[in-house]
Order: C-alpha cells, then sequence, then structure tokens
C-alpha cells in the first residue's frame, strides 16, 4: 500500500501532455466548485446585506406626503446600523412634524438564503401598524410593495448622484395606476 502513491505519481508523469494538463484543469475546477459550494448560509447573508451598505449611518431630511388635498412636511432622523456580524441591518427612523411625533418607526432587514430572499419586518406608530415584505435590492436602491386598507403601496429608495437618500411612496387602489403620496430626500448626518 504504501507503493502506490508513487505508482500513481510515476504514471501521471508517463502520461502525454495533452492528458497532463486535462487532469489539472478538471482537479483544478472540482476544488473551485468545492470551494464555493462550502458557503454557509451565513456567508451568504453576510455577502447579500453587503448590497445595502450604502445605507449605513445617520441620515436627516425631509419626507413630504400627499392625502387627497392635504400636504405635510416632517422632519426626519433615520439611523441604520448593521448587526449580528453583517447578518442584519437594523433601521430606526424618527418623524416630526410642529414638534409632534408624527412618524416613529423600526425595520429589521434580514436575507433568507435558503429562499434567496429579503425581508423587511417594520413596525410603526402611531397607528400599530406592522408589516413583514420581500425587499428587491438593486444598484444602490431597493424597492418593496405592500397591501394596504383599500388598495397597495409601493416604495422605491434609491442613493442619487448628490449622495442623497431618495424615496418615493405610491398608493394604487387596483394596482394598476399608481397615485404618488411621498417624497423623501435624507442626507448624511455623519
Amino acid at each position: 500500500p504504501a507503493l502506490l502513491p508513487n505508482f500513481y505519481f510515476f504514471t501521471f508523469l508517463q502520461l502525454p501532455i495533452f492528458m497532463k494538463k486535462n487532469l489539472i484543469h478538471t482537479v483544478l475546477v472540482f476544488a473551485t466548485v468545492c470551494s464555493v459550494s462550502a458557503q454557509t448560509p451565513e456567508d451568504a447573508n453576510k455577502k447579500a446585506i453587503k448590497k445595502l451598505d450604502w445605507l449605513l449611518g445617520e441620515w436627516t431630511g425631509e419626507a413630504v406626503t400627499t392625502m387627497g388635498s392635504r400636504k405635510s412636511v416632517v422632519k426626519m432622523r433615520e439611523t441604520i446600523k448593521s448587526l449580528q456580524g453583517g447578518n442584519l441591518l437594523l433601521i430606526t427612523g424618527l418623524g416630526t412634524e410642529k414638534d409632534s411625533v408624527v412618524h416613529d418607526a423600526l425595520a429589521v432587514v434580514s436575507y433568507d438564503a435558503e429562499k434567496q430572499k429579503y425581508r423587511w419586518t417594520a413596525w410603526r406608530s402611531p397607528g400599530g401598524f406592522y408589516s413583514e415584505v420581500e425587499i428587491k435590492p438593486g444598484e444602490k436602491s431597493f424597492e418593496w410593495q405592500t397591501d394596504v386598507q383599500g388598495g397597495k403601496t409601493r416604495y422605491k429608495a434609491f442613493l442619487n448622484e448628490k449622495g442623497q437618500w431618495i424615496e418615493t411612496g405610491e398608493f394604487s387602489r387596483d394596482g394598476s395606476k399608481w397615485y404618488p403620496f411621498l417624497s423623501m430626500t435624507m442626507n448624511r448626518a455623519n
């Protein structure tokens, strides 16, 4: 048995050069495939959440909401932190209008490596609003949609060329005709 490895080595040396190249190529491809497939779910989570790193930090700005003929301007502050070694994002938001809190929100963004989907779980008051939706990230952007009483809302957030976080919200009763109701512009506070 101890001579067996030497036998294979000398047999390899006697192979024609094209066979040696093919064998080495096959071994390298196999090793690469094995190392890629060895990625853990936690590694996949961290890699996925990293696509949203552009959000990290403190942000301040304004959100303008329009509900029918009523228009309001809300001063916003959002804080985004990475948690659990990069597996989650925690988003807290506070909005005030005339020194009254009108928006107090908390969201957790996670990634499910098995389903290959991002999850946005959020709570907001006043109103006791709770939602759990899938978000779809793009290049320094993300969007999501949720069912609400009387229809649907959809949101789009992105980083513009000035480094501002821009977010828009639209409402639809039937999912085909959409009406804007939110426009938010945030600047980095740090």
